[in-house]
Order: structure tokens, then C-alpha cells, then sequence
């Protein structure tokens, strides 16, 4: 496959967002390709979770500690604590994603909605359309996933039953996907340039676009939260 790597060797050529990417002391070059996903997972990762009776005011309060868990998946370590975890409403300057890009920093925007009226849960356990459940987008795990899935496994399992509220686990409580693939490969080609544009001003048919929007109950909409390390640490 003909390679689109870009080379702009000079940066006086940047643009205001390339010189912040791609600052010299950054070592940082640019991604092999802009049209499709060099690595699993490069345009982001979703995790769904059909959580069981649980609403909005509970969910918001276990963000950080997701968060941490995600940090623990990936690294096997914990190495921070809650106060070291931002968490904003909305999505961040693009200045501060593309420095938690530069230190490969995962990205996590939470989005919740309502389940959908007499939606039945488990096998008919639980008629669940007056609880909400979560969808949470993160940016730049690629970085930190190993390339047996194993990572992705230990989220799954570890994620599941913690932030279900259910006693055990339960099958497909918790789905990862891969973002930017498949039938929306060209829907989403999300890349360091540009995430903030997709995260702030989400067009249809995208993910953050179904992630910011509360289909079930359209009177009410959840605002988006995200959640990540702060700058003041140089690595997760």
C-alpha cells in the first residue's frame, strides 16, 4: 500500500495547532496515515455500560473512579490518586487535548442516556427505561494496549461488574468497541489534528454525535463530562 505519510520539515510551514502537536521538543512525527487507522484503536475506543439500576446523579460520581480503573487496566499500576484526575464539563481548550496527546494521556468523554421506555434488561429482571446508562468515548489508548487484546480483556472483566451495579458479572454488561472502523471508517477519521473540531461540533451518523445526544428522552439531555490525568504529570 502506497504510504500518505506527510513530512513538513519545516516548521515555520505549521499551522498554530501543528506547532503545538508537533513543537520540536515534542520529538513527536506525523501519523503514517490521515485516511485510515494505523493501529487498533488509534481513533478511539467506546465503552458501553448497560448499567442496572442506576441514575444520572450516581453515575457522575464514579467518573474519576473509572477513570482510575482504566489507568490501572492499562498500565497495571496505581500510581494516582482522585485528586490528581480532572474532570469539566463540556470538552477542554484545544490546547490542553493536544498537550495530553503529546504526553499520550487518555481522553475520556462521558455521555449518559435514558434507556429506551419498557426496555427490558437481563433476560426480563428489570424493566429499566426510568434508569440511565453510560457510553464513554476515550482518545489515545492506542498508545497503551498490548497487541493480544489482552488490555482490552482485562477492561471488559474489570469494568464489569464494578460499574454495572450488579453482584456478578453479566454477559455484554460492558461492550468495547473500536471507533472509526468498518461502515464508519470515513464517519469518524478522527486524528490529533482534529479532535477537538469532532468532539466539539459533532455532525450525524458520528459516534460523539449518538454519544452527546439522549435519543430516548429528548427533553432532557445529559451534558457531556471528560475526565483526564492531569498536566502536571508526565506520564499515566
Amino acid at each position: 500500500m502506497k504510504s500518505l505519510r506527510t513530512k513538513l520539515k519545516d516548521p515555520t510551514n505549521f499551522n498554530g495547532l501543528e506547532r503545538l502537536l508537533y513543537a520540536p521538543d515534542q520529538n513527536i512525527s506525523l501519523p503514517e496515515s490521515y485516511t485510515h487507522p494505523t493501529k487498533e484503536y488509534e481513533r478511539g475506543m467506546m465503552i458501553s455500560i448497560s448499567n442496572n439500576k442506576t441514575h444520572y446523579e450516581e453515575l457522575i460520581k464514579k467518573y474519576r473512579e473509572q477513570y482510575l480503573t482504566l489507568l490501572y487496566c492499562l498500565t497495571g499500576k496505581n500510581n494516582h490518586s482522585k485528586y490528581d484526575i480532572k474532570s469539566v464539563e463540556g470538552i477542554p481548550s484545544q490546547e490542553i487535548l493536544i498537550k495530553l496527546i503529546q504526553k499520550k494521556i487518555p481522553i475520556m468523554v462521558c455521555g449518559i442516556h435514558d434507556y429506551k421506555q419498557q426496555e427490558t434488561l437481563y433476560g426480563g429482571s428489570l424493566q429499566g427505561w426510568e434508569y440511565q446508562h453510560q457510553h464513554l468515548y476515550i482518545y489515545g489508548v492506542h498508545h497503551h494496549l498490548d497487541s493480544e487484546g489482552k488490555t482490552v480483556d482485562r477492561i471488559t472483566k474489570t469494568f464489569n461488574p464494578r460499574y454495572t451495579n450488579n453482584r456478578k458479572r453479566t454477559k455484554d454488561a460492558v461492550r468495547i468497541t473500536e471507533v472509526g472502523t468498518g461502515q464508519h471508517i470515513f464517519t469518524d477519521p478522527i486524528t490529533p489534528l482534529n479532535v477537538h473540531e469532532y468532539l466539539t461540533k459533532p455532525t450525524p451518523n458520528t459516534l460523539i454525535h449518538y454519544i452527546s445526544h439522549n435519543r430516548h428522552k429528548p427533553e432532557v439531555q445529559y451534558p457531556l463530562k471528560t475526565i483526564y490525568l492531569s498536566l502536571k504529570k508526565n506520564a499515566i
